[in-house]
């Protein structure tokens, strides 16, 4: 097949795969070495190998949502393993899983929900990659918080995320869920959004960013299973 009669679906499937395996294996080697660092340093070189893990973890992330952005170009072709997940554990991970990748001192996240026992129906690592998208992104837009709950309406287990930030105009609410990375606010890669809304999608739900006065909300709602 000739280079220029590659399609643009071709490329979108392709390429960030063969990107994300490229990171993989230089990325395995450095956190093999900065675990063999820690415990072997003083105070302060143990931070700098703190500040390390997490720009590591944060390649880490920055990879699997390359790979999950393949399969999404490709519509989940290589299959999902849906069953029965309880929401609040899938929110926890997913804070647990941005934080582990993105500290912002001057940003507090609060949480609240994790009683919440209602299950959906959703390929557990799947869920927790689309909530982990919608974190994130509170996270690096917020000037001092986020919040993040998880609540039970009308059939449906709805995550909430709110942030202090710049907000969202007009033109970047109109396009937020479309693959084009050209509307989100700055940083990131400009898809996490229209990737998390992908994934729910396959399971029933979807996103909204209401407007709220002071804040920028997003709601991501899947609906609920019995046990």
């Amino acid at each position: 097949m000739a280079r220029d009669s590659i399609s643009d679906d071709t490329a979108r499937r392709v390429l960030p795969s063969r990107v994300a395996h490229e990171i993989r294996t230089p990325l395995g080697v450095l956190m093999g070495a900065i675990t063999q660092l820690e415990g072997h340093c003083d105070a302060d070189s143990a931070k700098t190998i703190e500040l390390a893990r997490r720009a590591l973890n944060q390649l880490g992330r920055l990879s699997d949502r390359l790979s999950l952005l393949a399969r999404a170009a490709g519509g989940f072709a290589d299959g999902l393993e849906v069953q029965p997940v309880l929401a609040a554990s899938a929110m926890t991970q997913a804070v647990h899983v941005v934080g582990e990748s993105r500290r912002r001192r001057a940003v507090s996240v609060n949480v609240r929900g994790t009683d919440v026992d209602a299950k959906v129906a959703a390929d557990p690592r799947m869920l927790v990659a689309a909530m982990a998208e919608l974190v994130d992104n509170g996270l690096r837009h917020a000037a001092s918080r986020v919040d993040v709950g998880l609540e039970v309406r009308e059939g449906q287990v709805v995550l909430v995320v709110d942030d202090d930030g710049p907000g969202l105009s007009e033109e970047t609410r109109a396009a937020l869920f479309q693959p084009t990375g050209a509307h989100l606010r700055p940083g990131g890669l400009g898809v996490g959004t229209w990737l998390a809304a992908e994934i729910v999608g396959r399971f029933g739900g979807h996103i909204d960013a209401p407007m709220v006065s002071g804040i920028t909300r997003f709601e991501l709602a899947v609906p609920t299973v019995r046990s």
